[in-house]
């Protein structure tokens, strides 16, 4: 419906708005639902690696006061591999809730699986870090109705996910 079709398409140098970011998005989830449940459970590893490197580089935005170039800050607030520091803390919102998800299913199964629920526990808590350096009151807001939610579902299974996070946040103020 645009007048400037290639750009509604393709985005704009340093932006992520555009309708092929959408399309991705939509055929990642669809082959994640068809394919096999290690393949599904790969698939949602290798999107909290993206998003563990994404944190890397908001870190290394606040440490370093980065101000120009690439990787700079937008407004003194980092954005990690995207370009806007509000997707930025949507992205760890959704990352955190994955890895709380990863530690409650893994505590569920019966065998208690130690090291997955650490890993998955120090997981929410970096990304809850990332969510309070990004500044987004918006993704704070949603870390704590996911967190209240995850309550409800998993009671006690989850909390050493909520500790993480709450440590995270603390850290990242």
């Amino acid at each position: 419906a645009t007048d400037d079709v290639r750009s509604a398409l393709v985005g704009d140098v340093g932006r992520d708005l555009s309708g092929l970011v959408v399309v991705a998005c939509v055929c990642l989830w669809a082959v994640a639902r068809t394919v096999s449940r290690s393949g599904g459970a790969a698939i949602a590893i290798a999107v909290v690696v993206g998003q563990v490197l994404s944190l890397m580089v908001g870190v290394a935005q606040i440490v370093f006061d980065v101000r120009s170039g690439v990787f700079a800050t937008n407004g003194g607030r980092p954005s990690g591999l995207t370009s806007n520091p509000v997707y930025f803390g949507a992205l760890m919102v959704g990352a955190s809730s994955l890895c709380a998800g990863f530690s409650a299913r893994a505590r569920g199964q019966g065998t208690l699986n130690r090291a997955r629920v650490a890993t998955s526990s120090v997981c929410v808590g970096l990304f809850a870090c990332g969510v309070s350096i990004s500044g987004s009151r918006v993704a704070l807001g949603a870390l704590a109705l996911i967190g209240a939610r995850l309550c409800v579902a998993y009671r006690r299974r989850i909390a050493a996910s909520l500790a993480a996070a709450i440590v995270g946040i603390a850290a990242g103020v």
